[in-house]
């Protein structure tokens, strides 16, 4: 293949230092197609045109391959060069309009990639590029190169193809969950379409590249809808509108508690920018609607962790999927944090919401607890396994979802002296995390690998008698469940001193982490004989298994 030019990628942005903190910055596992979509749709933004536009998505299965093209203005050379480096040009009058505003999208794809060819057109003006390995280029302090293989004269339309691989990136096994993913995770679930706003139109179509039952190989497409995945529009004959219930309020019209126990509450609040359904939990989860908070920015969902706000019926929040558009919040380059002042201005609208809207209805399509539903609730406790963990009076095996079980027994276990040296500083189901704690253990006590350590970390500091920490931690009943919070960017693997969980399925972990044991000699948490190991970002953190210490036979 013969190599037209090159664009060096650290040389020419000054990226040598930031490179890794570009794909750290990035959490979740979907990241790169939701970049690869934001700027297939800003492309088209940037046309002016409000018909005529078309996005596809290609994913080979086979190959571990994804492509995405798009009609937009294409790009030339010095913009592809823009573009790979970090630096997008985005004049101010199109600035509202467009998703992208860190510009380092298209260069965190890149960087990420096993594999990356890009081929645009624009006024009649092709070029095309490749740049192999460069995530292993990265981490191995190279620096990744984009070859231009391709420079023609055309009478094509614009158009951009990018086609990437990467072995961080998210596999598929089916055109359902790829559109799934891309109407919830991308642009292309237009959220102010969801709200109800008129906005462009883009025709998007997905295609998933396979093989059938007998091996043939297989291509299936599908038309996505340029709208996100919101329950209210996917299952309309299951919502009852709040407008509906204030004019039957205003009429005299009363209904008991749970008259509507299997109907939804769609709840539209222009003002505000609140599109929210409202139901029984069992409800939602046969109709697999999620309780959460979706933020829309621009158009986009990002998937950036929104707790809710301190309310009188907290418990509802369990039963409520939201999603809320603000174009003008500030997010940080991974998406996954918003500025606190905006995410002050979030909360407050979301209680006000709440308090106004979702509470005045809520018994209606949800019965209240009945002494039998109590009743049962006992027995399902008293015939869970019997956890014998000697020595502690807590009985039973903690179930999926009981988190405050696992931090019950971790407790009891300190008290018993079954773990030592750990001190609860708090603890809060509403801070980001579970438990601050303090750990205290006498260097002489540690084996002569974890001395040798913690002397290193030490080696100012005159007293070197006691190693003292203070950190956070994470309680779990299964420890894969925080592999898939840190993936999702609800964690920082980084931020946190140790993860505590009953179980770990390894069935279930995740693809990038492995799970290794810590030697005795290199022990510093006591009852941490494990750890999990972020293989990607090159992290680790402590992993004590409560399960280790149980008794029983069946343990």
């Amino acid at each position: 293949m013969k190599v037209l030019g090159e664009i060096g990628i650290f040389r020419e942005a000054d990226l040598s230092r930031i490179a890794k903190d570009i794909i750290d910055s990035y959490h979740y596992e979907e990241d790169f197609l939701s970049e690869l979509l934001q700027n297939a749709t800003d492309s088209i933004r940037r046309t002016g045109r409000s018909t005529g536009n078309k996005i596809h998505v290609i994913y080979d299965a086979l190959k571990g391959r994804f492509t995405v093209i798009d009609n937009g203005t294409g790009m030339s050379e010095d913009e592809l060069k823009l573009f790979a480096i970090g630096k997008t040009d985005k004049p101010g009058d199109l600035q509202q309009l467009l998703i992208g505003e860190k510009g380092v999208g298209g260069s965190y794809v890149l960087l990420m990639s096993d594999f990356f060819e890009v081929e645009s057109v624009k006024n009649g003006k092709k070029v095309r590029a490749i740049c192999e390995k460069a995530r292993d280029a990265v981490y191995s302090g190279k620096e990744p190169i984009l070859k231009i293989v391709e420079r023609a004269d055309t009478s094509e339309e614009n158009y951009t193809k990018i086609s990437v691989e990467g072995i961080g990136f998210k596999r598929y096994s089916d055109i359902d969950t790829l559109v799934e993913d891309l109407r919830m995770f991308t642009s292309v679930g237009n959220t102010k379409i969801a709200l109800g706003e008129k906005d462009i139109d883009i025709e998007v179509k997905a295609t998933f590249i396979g093989r059938d039952e007998i091996g043939r190989e297989i291509a299936i497409s599908k038309p996505v809808k340029f709208c996100f995945l919101h329950p209210a529009i996917e299952y309309p004959d299951m919502m009852i509108k709040f407008e509906q219930l204030e004019e039957d309020t205003k009429k005299g019209i009363k209904y008991p508690d749970g008259h509507f126990e299997n109907k939804f509450l769609e709840i539209l609040d222009r003002e505000r920018q609140i599109y929210a359904v409202f139901g029984r939990e069992e409800l939602l989860k046969e109709y697999k609607i999620p309780p959460m908070i979706v933020l829309g920015v621009k158009g986009a969902p990002m998937p950036v962790v929104i707790r809710p706000p301190r309310t009188g019926a907290a418990g509802y929040w369990r039963n409520l999927f939201v999603l809320i558009n603000r174009d003008e919040v500030r997010l940080d380059i991974g998406r996954k944090s918003i500025a606190r002042p905006d995410m002050d201005k979030i909360h407050k609208s979301l209680k006000d919401f709440f308090n106004e809207k979702v509470v005045k209805y809520a018994k209606l399509f949800i019965k209240p607890r009945t002494v039998a539903t109590l009743d049962q609730l006992k027995d399902q406790a008293r015939n869970k396994e019997d956890l014998h963990i000697p020595g502690i009076p807590y009985l039973k095996v903690p179930a999926k979802g009981e988190e405050l079980s696992v931090m019950s027994i971790f407790h009891e276990m300190v008290g018993k002296g079954l773990l030592k040296g750990y001190q609860t500083l708090s603890e809060s189901s509403d801070a980001p995390y579970d438990a601050i704690m303090r750990y205290t253990v006498k260097i002489s006590d540690l084996g002569p690998y974890a001395q040798k350590m913690i002397k290193r970390v030490l080696r100012k500091i005159k007293q070197k008698q006691v190693y003292q920490v203070e950190g956070f931690v994470e309680f779990k009943v299964d420890a894969t469940d925080f592999m898939t919070d840190c993936d999702k960017g609800k964690k920082r693997l980084e931020e946190v001193m140790l993860v505590v969980a009953y179980d770990l399925d390894r069935k279930k972990i995740k693809r990038g982490w492995k799970v290794e044991p810590i030697r005795e000699e290199e022990r510093i948490f006591d009852g941490a004989k494990f750890k999990l190991v972020h293989i990607g970002l090159n992290r680790e953190v402590p992993l004590i298994l409560l399960k280790e210490f149980r008794s029983s036979p069946q343990a």
